[in-house]
């Protein structure tokens, strides 16, 4: 598992935390996961939101809840970012 460096004791002042992920292979990447188990996440509001390039969140959200547990999990969100070729030529060219 990844490690964070960082000293993350600020987090204990908000009650609600947005965490995003890009996909890896349909589940959260392994440094949002490290991230997640080493806050604080009791009483704490996480809303989860992912990004992909065409596949889903997957088992994703599941994993948030699992290493959520002592806090509440909103619904999640994914994005998908895939652009189509011709599209990202055709803004390149105007």
């Amino acid at each position: 598992m990844s490690k964070i460096k960082n000293n993350l004791d600020s987090i204990k002042n908000y009650e609600t935390i947005f965490v995003g992920t890009p996909t890896w292979t349909s589940t959260i990447s392994p440094p949002i996961r490290a991230f997640i188990t080493m806050v604080d996440r009791k009483d704490k509001t996480i809303i989860p939101f992912g990004t992909n390039k065409g596949r889903a969140f997957g088992k994703g959200l599941k994993i948030f809840e699992e290493l959520c547990k002592g806090g509440n999990v909103l619904k999640g969100y994914s994005k998908n970012l895939r652009i189509k070729k011709k599209r990202c030529l055709n803004v390149y060219n105007n």
